[in-house]
Formats: C-alpha cells, sequence, structure tokens
C-alpha cells in the first residue's frame, strides 16, 4: 500500500476518468483544492508545459511517454501539487506508482453508460469530435469496451490501492464533498491541515471546465429519442450499467 508524503509539493494527483463523466469538472474542482490550499494558482500548467510530452490544460492522451512515465517514477520535488487528467486503463506504469511512489494519487469518475453515450454523441454532432460515437451502435461498443476496460482496472486497482471511485451524480449534488472523498486519507490530512477544505471555488471550477450542464440536470435528455434508439442504449449497456452500479441496468 502506498504512503503518503509530508508536503503538498511532493503531491502527483491524477484525475482519472470514463470520458463524458464531468472529468473536467471534477478536475477543476480538484486543482481548486489542492493547488489552492498550497498557495499555487489552481490552473497553472507551467510545470506540465515545460515537459518533453504533450499535455492540453494537463490533460495527457499518451499515459505511456516515456517522460511522463519518468515524472511518475521521480516525483516532483518541490514543485507540486501537479495535477493530471487522464482517460486511462489503469495498468503499468499508473498502477505501479500509485502502489507504491510515495506522493502519487489517483480517483476515477463515472457516470451512467446511457448519458455517457448520450453527451459523447452530441459532442460529435456538435464538435465533431469522439468519432467512435456518431452512431449509437459505435458508441455502444465503445462503452463496453473501452470504457468498460476502464472501469474494471480501476476496480482493480482500488482493491491493493488508495485509488477512489466517485460518481458524477454525485458530483453535481455535492460537488465539495465529493471532491474532498477523492483524496486518499493522507492527502485529505494535508489539505486539511493547509485549510485548504474551505478553499473551494465551485463557479470558477464550472466557468474552467466550460461545464454547462445545470446542477439538478443529472440525466441526459432522451425525449428526442425513438422508441427503437432508446431500446437500443437500454438493451445494449444494461450489463454495463449493472457493473457499474446504476440500478438494475434497465431502469
Amino acid at each position: 500500500m502506498m504512503v503518503g508524503v509530508e508536503s503538498l509539493s511532493r503531491v502527483i494527483f491524477l484525475s482519472n476518468a470514463i470520458p463524458k463523466s464531468g472529468s473536467t469538472l471534477l478536475f477543476s474542482l480538484q486543482a481548486e483544492l489542492l493547488r489552492g490550499a498550497a498557495g499555487l494558482h489552481p490552473y497553472d500548467y507551467d510545470f506540465l508545459d515545460q515537459r518533453d510530452f504533450p499535455n492540453n490544460r494537463g490533460f495527457v492522451a499518451d499515459t505511456t511517454h516515456p517522460d511522463f512515465v519518468a515524472m511518475l517514477e521521480d516525483g516532483v520535488a518541490e514543485q507540486g501539487p501537479i495535477l493530471v487528467k487522464l482517460h486511462a486503463r489503469v495498468e503499468g506504469a499508473l498502477l505501479e506508482a500509485i502502489a507504491s511512489q510515495p506522493g502519487v494519487a489517483m480517483s476515477l469518475i463515472l457516470r451512467d453508460p446511457i448519458d455517457v453515450v448520450l453527451s459523447a454523441r452530441d459532442h460529435f454532432r456538435n464538435r465533431g469530435q469522439f468519432h467512435d460515437f456518431r452512431t449509437l451502435e459505435r458508441g455502444i461498443l465503445t462503452a463496453n469496451t473501452t470504457f468498460r476496460a476502464i472501469f474494471r482496472s480501476a476496480v482493480r486497482a482500488s482493491q491493493e490501492t488508495e485509488l477512489r471511485i466517485l460518481r458524477y451524480e454525485d458530483l453535481l449534488v455535492d460537488p465539495t464533498g465529493t471532491t474532498l472523498a477523492s483524496l486518499p486519507p493522507w492527502l485529505y490530512d494535508l489539505v486539511s491541515n493547509a485549510g485548504g477544505t474551505s478553499l473551494i471555488d465551485y463557479e470558477r471550477a464550472r466557468r474552467q471546465s466550460r461545464h454547462q450542464l445545470h446542477t439538478g440536470a443529472l440525466r441526459r435528455d432522451a425525449s428526442k429519442l425513438s422508441s427503437g434508439e432508446l431500446a437500443l442504449l437500454t438493451e445494449g449497456l444494461a450489463p454495463l450499467r449493472r457493473e457499474m452500479g446504476y440500478g438494475n441496468g434497465g431502469d
């Protein structure tokens, strides 16, 4: 079991997620919390920008890049806390880091797979991204393969590390409490001792993440779906929903 460190300046926090699960909102709230407790600007990515692996406002797509792996192995000395957003299976260097490297922690946020698929399809229609979701059939396949693999790897990792698994639905109802729950005990204590638990600026985090969904609207709008499309979603995603703990899978 990984042990903590005595200073926030040595922390690397990996904010992992199933895509389209409110990951940028949680990442922003975690930045408000951790970097705010250390007296740093929440959204300063200079440390990552100076590294030799690509990142986009803290998001690292290639978690196998040698320089990213080297950062996990070497730590960040007195330059943290460093926050990184991921959509990755918890294996290889990532698993090794959260299991054995002092100061490295991870959370994973997930969301009802039906809402994930609908959100990703909307994203493709509006921005031309998430090509695997251009049809419901392809989106369901991606959720049942790629996204399931991320979830299962995180569940396995949570059984031997302090990785925390969270839900988007809980984040919207209680953003502060869910953000605090994403931290392992040793990191929560560091933040608490620094007075950081009261520093989260939810509205600034929401603006930073460009989060558009109103706090009370937990579900995507399925009213425009045909009965056939709705049946395709509920039947195609029922096993995954059960596995992730969303009702009996078909409700």
